[in-house]
Parts: C-alpha cells; sequence; structure tokens
C-alpha cells in the first residue's frame, strides 16, 4: 500500500549512502516500528480525534520515520504514536504539548517559546486551529533548523503543510494561519503530500552532499 513511499525513503537514504562517510552513517532516515491498531486507539483516545484510515493504516502497515538527530538540514519526520504520546504526557513542560493541534506542535518544535503565537492570536483563535488541524510530522530544508514545514490533516481527513520560519512570523500568520480560520487549505491525499515533502528534501539533500567537502562537515549543516 505504501511502495511508493517506501522507494521515496530509499531514494532519499541512497544519496547520503553513495555520498559516503559521514553522510552515509548521519543523514539518514530510519523506519520505526510499526504500531499496533490498540495502540493507535490509545492516542486517539488520548486526543479525542480519531485519525484519518490512511494515516492509521501507515502507522500499523507500514511504520513512522525518525530523522537521525545529527541530520539537521534536508530531512523529515513522521511523528511515531509512542513519541506522541510521550509529548502528550511528558512532566517537562518545555518538553510536553498539550495537544497534537498545529500551534501546539509548531510551539513544541521550538522547545515550547513561541511567544509571537500569544501576540498575535486570541485564545480562541489558538483553540479553532488546534481543533481543526492536526500535526504528525514536519520536513526541513537547508537552512540549519530555522524553519520547517508542519504536516497535518483537517477535520476532512485531507493533508497539508504549514511552512514557518523563525524570522518570518508575518508570513506564517497571514498566509497561512489566519486564511485557514476561515477554510481548510489543504487538499492532498498522504501520498501526495509525503511523495512532495520527499522530492524537495531528496533534491536538496543531492546538492548538500555535492557542494559541501566532507572534511568540513560537522553535522550542524
Amino acid at each position: 500500500m505504501f511502495e511508493k513511499i517506501a522507494k521515496a525513503v530509499h531514494a532519499y537514504n541512497q544519496v547520503s549512502i553513495d555520498a559516503g562517510e559521514p553522510y552515509s552513517n548521519i543523514c539518514l532516515l530510519d523506519r520505526e516500528q510499526k504500531s499496533t491498531e490498540e495502540e493507535v486507539l490509545v492516542l486517539e483516545n488520548r486526543i479525542g480525534i480519531k485519525l484519518p484510515e490512511v494515516l492509521k493504516n501507515l502507522y500499523t502497515g507500514f511504520g513512522s520515520i525518525k530523522n537521525r538527530n545529527w541530520n539537521e538540514n534536508n530531512c523529515l519526520d513522521i511523528y511515531s504514536v509512542s513519541y506522541l504520546m510521550e509529548r502528550l504526557d511528558d512532566p517537562d513542560k518545555w518538553a510536553r504539548t498539550e495537544s497534537l493541534g498545529i500551534i501546539d506542535m509548531i510551539r513544541l518544535s521550538w522547545g515550547n517559546d513561541r511567544y509571537e503565537l500569544d501576540e498575535e492570536l486570541s485564545p480562541a483563535m489558538k483553540a479553532y486551529l488546534n481543533k481543526h488541524y492536526i500535526c504528525f510530522g514536519l520536513y526541513r530544508t537547508d537552512d540549519n533548523l530555522e524553519s520547517a514545514n508542519y504536516l497535518y490533516f483537517d477535520m476532512h481527513g485531507r493533508f497539508g503543510s504549514v511552512f514557518y520560519h523563525q524570522d518570518n512570523f508575518e508570513d506564517l500568520l497571514q498566509n497561512h494561519l489566519r486564511p485557514m480560520l476561515e477554510e481548510s487549505p489543504a487538499t492532498h491525499t498522504l501520498e501526495e503530500l509525503l511523495l512532495e515533502a520527499f522530492e524537495i528534501i531528496t533534491e536538496l539533500k543531492m546538492e548538500e552532499v555535492s557542494d559541501e567537502p566532507l572534511d568540513n562537515y560537522s553535522g550542524n549543516g
């Protein structure tokens, strides 16, 4: 069912494997263990929302995708069910998310410290966005952890992404969040969204390994 996604993971990893060390060790994506239907149900009960069937099938039939820690540029994470449960229940307020909503998950990816979200969005706006758009992963391009594309599904089971760069909150606010208060911009299937992301990061990874001398690579982009 997820043959194209499996091929995309393989093609991405092959770029770093072909480049040799250190890329072939640290710049890879790992497929994590599949979740059980029971584990998915526990997550759904915890968040009070049913996952789209195709996302549940990804978790139970394919697994999640974890980026290796040193691979900071041109990479992707599909958060595992266990990781999401850990973040929801973490006793450390800096590592815990209140929900899997898009606002809370953007905030979590920045150590729960994005004050702009509270300054520009009312509690009602944040609550609406968190309720209607559920984040399950992200991918990054080539700017050294300064931005991310957050992957989400809406209440109609459609998929999309939200881009946020730390130096351009206005773009996030005006071109993504405020329009999402009016209607969902999600138009993709899960496969379309992930294949589009893989196309972007694989091409950028090819540029990264060809442009940057291996001897100077520190793992920090």
